[in-house]
This record gives C-alpha cells, sequence and structure tokens, in this order.
C-alpha cells in the first residue's frame, strides 16, 4: 500500500495518505492521535474494503508543548479538497476520544462526508488544552476552544483554572491507578455551556456512535444517548447507528486494528485500564463484535450507489 506524507506547507495539514487502490472511489479522514500506528492499523482495515485512507494528526507543537487549542476546522476542508482532487467520490470520516469532537463537528459543517463514525465519543466542544511542563502541570487548559472555523472560534464548555484542573484530573488518575477522568467531567458538566453541543443534526451523513459503559475517562454512553435524543427531535432525515457495550473501556477500537498496532504493543494498550486486565474476554468480545459491525457498514457504504448530481 503506498502512503504519501503530506505537510501544512504544501498541504495546509500534516498527515498520511494511504492508497489501497488508485482507482477507488472512497476514502476516509481519520483522527485517532498522534501516533501514526493508529493511523497504519486504520489504514490496513480500510484497505479491505477498497478505501483510501487519509490520517491527520491534530496536534500542534509550540515550543516545548503540544497543543490541541484553536485546531482550525479548514484542516478538515482541505483535506476533502485533496480527496475530491484525487478522484474520490465519497468520504467517511472516524474519530476516537477527544478527536470525536473533529469528526463531529466536521460532520456537522461539510455535506461532502457521508458517514462519520465516532468511538467513545464527547458530544459537545472541548476547551483546549495544552501538554507539556508548566508549573509541575503535565497538562492544562489553553482559555480558548479547542476548535474554530472561519478564524472563529467553535463555543466551548470550560475547564476550571489550570491548577484546579490539574490538581482534580491528577489526583483522579492517582486514586484509581488507571486513565481515569470521569468523575472530574460529570461534575464538570452539572453546569454545561448549551451553546458547546456540537450541531450533529446539521450533518447529511449517517452516523455511528460507539460507546462502552466502563469507559472511565468520561460518560460516552451517556453522551451518545443525548445525541441520539437530540437526532430524534430534530428528526434527522439520515439514518445512525448507536451502539454501546457493557465492556470495552475507552479504546474501542476493533480488534483487526488491535492486532495490528505493533509498535504500541497491540492489546498491551488496554492494559492500562482495569476494566480490560479484569474483563479480558467480555473486552475482546466487544472487539470482535465492532469487527462484525464495521464490516457490515463499511461493506453497506461501499457498494451504495452513487446519488445522481442533482
Amino acid at each position: 500500500m503506498k502512503k504519501i506524507t503530506l505537510n501544512s506547507h504544501k498541504n495546509s495539514f500534516n498527515g498520511e495518505y494511504y492508497i489501497a487502490n488508485k482507482n477507488s472511489k472512497y476514502a476516509f479522514i481519520v483522527i485517532l492521535g498522534h501516533h501514526k500506528e493508529f493511523i497504519n492499523s486504520a489504514a490496513k482495515l480500510l484497505q479491505k474494503y477498497n478505501i483510501n485512507t487519509l490520517g491527520i494528526y491534530p496536534y500542534d507543537k509550540e515550543k516545548s508543548n503540544v497543543k490541541f487549542s484553536l485546531f482550525p476546522l479548514e484542516r478538515i476542508e482541505n483535506a476533502i479538497s485533496f480527496l475530491k482532487e484525487k478522484g474520490i467520490k465519497k468520504i467517511g470520516i472516524v474519530g476516537g476520544s477527544t478527536w470525536s469532537t473533529i469528526s463531529l463537528v466536521s460532520s456537522s459543517l461539510f455535506s461532502d462526508i457521508s458517514l462519520s463514525i465516532n468511538i467513545s465519543p464527547c458530544d459537545y466542544v472541548l476547551e483546549g488544552l495544552y501538554q507539556g511542563k508548566k508549573e509541575k502541570m503535565e497538562e492544562w487548559p489553553s482559555g480558548v476552544s479547542s476548535l474554530t472555523y472561519k478564524n472563529e472560534e467553535i463555543p466551548f464548555h470550560p475547564f476550571p483554572n489550570e491548577k484546579e484542573y490539574w490538581n482534580l484530573t491528577d489526583i483522579e488518575y492517582s486514586v484509581n491507578k488507571e486513565p481515569h477522568s470521569i468523575n472530574f467531567f460529570n461534575e464538570n458538566e452539572k453546569k454545561i455551556n448549551k451553546d458547546a453541543f456540537i450541531k450533529i443534526e446539521d450533518g447529511k451523513c449517517k452516523y455511528v456512535f460507539i460507546a462502552s459503559k466502563d469507559d472511565t475517562m468520561w460518560d460516552s454512553v451517556n453522551h451518545v444517548a443525548r445525541m441520539e435524543k437530540r437526532l430524534k427531535k430534530a428528526k434527522y432525515a439520515y439514518s445512525s447507528e448507536f451502539i454501546d457495550y457493557e465492556y470495552g473501556s475507552h479504546f474501542l477500537f476493533p480488534q483487526y486494528m488491535l492486532n495490528h498496532l505493533k509498535s504500541l504493543g497491540g492489546e498491551l494498550i488496554l492494559k492500562c485500564f482495569k476494566s480490560f486486565k479484569q474483563n479480558k474476554q467480555e473486552c475482546r468480545n466487544t472487539y470482535l463484535d465492532i469487527d462484525k459491525k464495521i464490516d457490515l457498514i463499511l461493506s453497506s457504504w461501499t457498494s451504495e450507489e452513487e446519488k445522481e448530481e442533482e
């Protein structure tokens, strides 16, 4: 599978383009963090369906720190234009965890996206974050939105001040001895800025939401339930799927992808979660089931006849 490395100087975004088939009319934009291995494993999965993969890195470097703050959604818009110039006719997008906010907002804004898959999603726009070192903190809020479009901040729900944010999240991680911030988010969401809810009902795509009840990062099952309610209230015209599991933790990847996360240790990345260690077989059953569901979704998406241009 041919790979092309893209950079912001030439392409207005940083990423990797995997060509499953030069004649393919299908492509997926993949936003799963800063590890190349996530994009690579997603590309191997999508290749089975003759789907090209455009992986985009969401982090920006700033001095010694990295940030997910003021991410310009024009990068997704430019990625869509890049794919269309390559002859792509159908475009999907997948985002997971924090990056699901990019995939969801993009799906609501850009009508060229016809399939949006969101793993352990958050249904509102977060305040931006920095990661690095600052006064003994390793992560802290930026004070502005995580996302922008046309030079305007997308409305967001704020975190507490820097030190309070770090103290609360660090204590919760330390007490639970695993990646754990659901208590922090539940408390912070009690007086949520309703303008921050992502306007998914403005989309023109099929949505797929995947969440697990043992998610310790945030209540993704509740976030999905809220989105389902909003779509029903809006009488959303496109079919959507709302998938939730008892076990699976925050990293709800298909088993096929996990098998190809070699440099990250495959399933080893899941061992940081207590639920995986305590319910290993149940979690594996979840990942195998996600394999089956994604197979049906992608097979259907690639077999649908193109709608005639109006």
